[in-house]
C-alpha cells in the first residue's frame, strides 16, 4: 500500500487531518513523512509494533529549486517506520 502512495514534495498536507493515514491513502500523494505514516499505520493494524523514527539525510541528488525550498541538501526529518518482530527491531 506504501508503495501506492505517488511521492511527492511540492504539494503536501501537512496539516494534522493531513496527516492522518486515512487522508493519504485518500490523497495517494506525500512525501517519506507520509508514506511511512501509512506503512506504521498498516503495520500496526496487521498487530505488528511500529513507530515513526526520524534522521537528517543529505540529497545527493536534489534539484536546485528543491534545495532551495529546504535551505540546502539535508533534508531534516527525514522519516521511515522500524516495527518490531519477534522483540527485535
Amino acid at each position: 500500500m506504501r508503495d501506492k502512495i505517488r511521492y511527492e514534495i511540492y504539494n503536501i498536507d501537512m496539516s494534522h487531518e493531513g496527516m492522518k493515514a486515512s487522508s493519504i491513502i485518500a490523497n495517494g500523494t506525500g512525501f517519506c513523512i507520509h508514506k511511512s505514516i501509512v506503512f506504521a499505520a498498516g503495520s500496526r493494524y496487521l498487530g505488528v509494533p511500529s513507530r515513526l523514527v526520524f534522521d537528517d539525510v543529505r540529497n545527493h541528488i536534489s534539484t536546485a529549486v528543491l534545495r532551495d525550498l529546504i535551505g540546502g541538501d539535508v533534508f531534516r526529518y527525514h522519516a521511515h517506520a522500524e516495527v518490531y518482530l519477534k522483540d527485535r527491531k
